[in-house]
């Protein structure tokens, strides 16, 4: 293996590393909704995140929303 190989394996699995934390926090902050917080705060932070999903997804114009 070539060491841009190497790189580009390891950029890969970053990436999906960090798609599958942004993906749980979602998810967790979505099962606090679903116990019933109902806050301003946690509205604007599963917001924030799903945005943050949806650029890391392909769709950069979503960070700006």
């Amino acid at each position: 293996m070539t060491r841009e190989e190497f790189d580009a394996r390891n950029a890969a699995w970053d990436q999906e590393y960090e798609y599958l934390t942004v993906s749980r926090r979602l998810d967790r902050l979505y099962a606090a909704r679903s116990a019933g917080d109902t806050t301003v705060y946690l509205a604007q932070r599963i917001d924030r995140t799903e945005r943050l999903l949806q650029a890391m997804l392909g769709f950069p114009e979503q960070l700006a929303g």
